[in-house]
C-alpha cells in the first residue's frame, strides 16, 4: 500500500511514528491559529502553508457525532482520529498533509445476496477508534459480486489516491480455484483493473487488495460524478471464508 494514512490497523501506527519534534513544533504553529469562516479549518504549516482543508463544512455535516470546533486545537485531533459518518457507514479522516481520507464500510457497498443468510452473515468489528462497525462475511456464494462509489467532489485536489478493498482470509476459506477481478473505473472513463489469486491472501488478517490509483484534478470539486469500484466472480465452484470491511480510499506516494 501507499504512504497515505489508513483507519486499518496495519497503516494507522505509521502516523503515530512521526517525532515528539516534530509533533511539538505542528502543535505549537496550530495553537497560533485559529478557524477561519466558522469550522473550515486553515493551518499555516511550514509543508502545507494556508492550506484548508476541503469540503470539511459538507464533510463533518453528516458525523454521526458532534464535531467541537470551537477551536484548531480541539478540532485537528478530531479529524486526524477519524469521524464515523451516516450512521458508521463511512468514515473520514486526514492525513499529515491535511487531505482528506475516507473508508466506506462494507454496510455501504451493494454485495449481491449481502441480505440473505444463507450467503451472508453481518458481524460486529472493533474498528481502530474501539467504535463497532459491521463487517460482511461469506458463508457460501457461487456469484460473488461487490460494487461500490464515492463522490469524487470530496477527495482534496490534486491529489494522489489509493482505492483498495479491506478483506480477511480465514481457516475456512475454499473454492478460490478462480481469481477474482477487482476493478476501478473513473469519471473520465479510464478503468483500472486486475485479477486477484485469494490464495495468496493471508489468513486471519485484514489484507488490502488494490483496485487502482489516480491523481484528482485542480477542479475536482466541480462535479458531481463518482468513481466506481468492484470485486467480482462468476464462476464455479461455490466460495467461502471470505469476510469484507470495506474500501479505503487514501492518499498515497
Amino acid at each position: 500500500m501507499g504512504g497515505g494514512w489508513s483507519q486499518d490497523e496495519a497503516s494507522q501506527s505509521q502516523f503515530h511514528q512521526t517525532s515528539k519534534e516534530e509533533s511539538k513544533n505542528s502543535s505549537k504553529i496550530l495553537k497560533e491559529t485559529k478557524l477561519n469562516n466558522g469550522n473550515k479549518a486553515i493551518i499555516n504549516t511550514e509543508k502545507s502553508p494556508n492550506k484548508s482543508i476541503h469540503k470539511l463544512d459538507e464533510i463533518i455535516r453528516d458525523a454521526d457525532v458532534t464535531i467541537d470546533h470551537s477551536s484548531m486545537e480541539k478540532l485537528l485531533p478530531q479529524l486526524q482520529n477519524g469521524i464515523l459518518l451516516n450512521q458508521k457507514t463511512q468514515k473520514y479522516w486526514i492525513d499529515k498533509m491535511l487531505d482528506n481520507c475516507f473508508m466506506v464500510y462494507a454496510r455501504k457497498l451493494s454485495i449481491t445476496w449481502g441480505e440473505d443468510n444463507r450467503y451472508w452473515t453481518w458481524q460486529q468489528h472493533k474498528d481502530t477508534s474501539e467504535e463497532l462497525i459491521e463487517v460482511a462475511r461469506l458463508k457460501q456464494v457461487c456469484w460473488l459480486e461487490v460494487n461500490g462509489k464515492f463522490e469524487m467532489r470530496k477527495l482534496s485536489p490534486v491529489t494522489l489516491y489509493e482505492v483498495a478493498f479491506v478483506v480477511m482470509m480465514d481457516d475456512s476459506a475454499n473454492g478460490w480455484s478462480f481469481p477474482v477481478n477487482i476493478s476501478l473505473s473513473l469519471p473520465d472513463g479510464t478503468n483500472q483493473q486486475h485479477n486477484q489469486d485469494m490464495t495468496k491472501l493471508p489468513t486471519n488478517q485484514w489484507t488490502h487488495i488494490t483496485a487502482g490509483k489516480f491523481k484528482t484534478s485542480h477542479h475536482n470539486d466541480q462535479f458531481g460524478e463518482d468513481i466506481h469500484f468492484s470485486m467480482h466472480n462468476y464462476d464455479s465452484p461455490w466460495k467461502a471464508g471470505l469476510s469484507i470491511k470495506g474500501v479505503l480510499i487514501q492518499t498515497t506516494n
